[in-house]
């Protein structure tokens, strides 16, 4: 019996956006089914210093793109920045850039703080939020140009260190609904076959990291934006084992 076709939402609304990064979870969701493995996060920290050597790399294309200097990038230089990789091949059989999508690609990784408002450009955080977002988005729809799918074009440890992000995110998502809820995250923390290690690392403020909204769920990019955070934390405490030592 022939699969169905994946109905994709419009790339200029917030809500077909929503619905397309959903279809994007679900079809990675399917891809570890297919090789009968198991979404674990305890495995992905051992993955954390690999992780975060493409981590630092994007924080240094993002001090490229930022032409103004101000520490963000807004549409019009991400835009620029995307063309120069599509110009150079990256997006080899893909469909021309899109303004509607990337601007709407922006906006969905413009997670921010309770209290916070939008700005219309993203932090170094919010970058790798977006570059995660557009990875994901690119895997689910092949003739799609996104600037974090262009990136993983014959990178093959960008590629492996977004699919560990998603892959942790999987950990609490089983479903690949497209968030998850406190219940599930400390179904996660009983379920695991290593629950001393989860509880080590999941202390009481994680949820709040990752519940940026504030909301009672977590989505995709709310994960990637306190995950690169971790990340950073984790070198962190590296260097000051170093120190001790």
């Amino acid at each position: 019996m022939a699969e169905e076709p994946i109905k994709r939402g419009s790339m200029s609304t917030s809500k077909g956006m929503r619905a397309n990064v959903t279809n994007a979870l679900q079809l990675a969701k399917k891809e570890l089914d297919s090789k009968n493995e198991k979404a674990n996060f305890i495995r992905i920290i051992m993955r954390f210093p690999k992780i975060r050597a493409v981590f630092d790399r994007l924080r240094a294309i993002h001090s490229r793109c930022d032409k103004s200097g101000d520490g963000e990038i807004d549409v019009e230089e991400l835009t620029q920045a995307m063309t120069e990789l599509f110009n150079e091949g990256r997006a080899d059989g893909r469909a021309p850039i899109r303004p509607t999508a990337v601007a709407r690609t922006l906006s969905i990784s413009e997670v921010e703080e309770q209290g916070e408002g939008k700005k219309s450009s993203l932090d170094v955080k919010q970058f790798i939020v977006m570059c995660a977002v557009g990875f994901i988005l690119a895997e689910d729809d092949k003739d799609l140009s996104t600037f974090g799918g262009m990136l993983a074009s014959g990178d093959d440890a960008y590629r492996g260190a977004m699919t560990d992000v998603v892959t942790a995110y999987l950990s609490f998502d089983r479903e690949g609904k497209g968030y998850f809820t406190a219940d599930e995250f400390n179904g996660f923390m009983t379920a695991s076959k290593r629950a001393d290690a989860a509880k080590s690392f999941f202390t009481q403020d994680r949820w709040a990291e990752l519940d940026v909204s504030g909301d009672g769920k977590v989505e995709f990019e709310e994960f990637v934006y306190a995950f690169s955070k971790w990340i950073s934390d984790d070198e962190d405490d590296d260097e000051d084992e170093e120190d001790d030592g």
